[in-house]
């Protein structure tokens, strides 16, 4: 009986969050032909019905930052890290934004847990560049 419970409430779950997949893939489609509004404002209207969602999260701040929108793009990155605390992207993209704003203290710290948080080469590579690019920064006093 129980399995039979179980087997169902999956089965519900996943009617339930299939309409967000598909939604959530038209927000891929559209930052794919770097449409950054239309993607944003997808992103935002599919947030309001779950907002704990770190790729949808993510997806907005990849856009607020490719509209050099920095105050949403740190709002979503940041709630993005609090819900995924290991993830890469959202924690890499905070430095870049620090950086490009000139808060190279925070940059730094973000680019040093990016570098833990990279699974792979080129991630360690390009969080490695930036954090030597801000240290130095902050040894030069800029």
């Amino acid at each position: 009986m129980r399995n039979r419970f179980d087997i169902k409430a999956a089965l519900l779950a996943a009617l339930i969050l299939f309409p967000l997949t598909l939604r959530a893939q038209d927000v891929r489609e559209l930052m794919r032909e770097k449409k950054w509004t239309a993607a944003r404002e997808k992103a935002e209207t599919l947030l309001k019905d779950n907002p704990s969602d770190t790729g949808l999260l993510i997806s907005a701040g990849i856009c607020a930052v490719n509209q050099r929108n920095y105050e949403a793009a740190l709002a979503h990155l940041s709630r993005a890290t609090e819900l995924s605390p290991k993830k890469f992207i959202p924690v890499y993209l905070l430095g870049i934004i620090y950086e490009e704003t000139g808060n190279m203290a925070q940059a730094r710290a973000y680019f040093q847990k990016a570098l833990k948080n990279a699974k792979n080469q080129k991630n360690k590579e390009s969080a490695q560049k930036h954090l030597d690019n801000v240290s130095e920064a902050l040894e030069e006093g800029r």
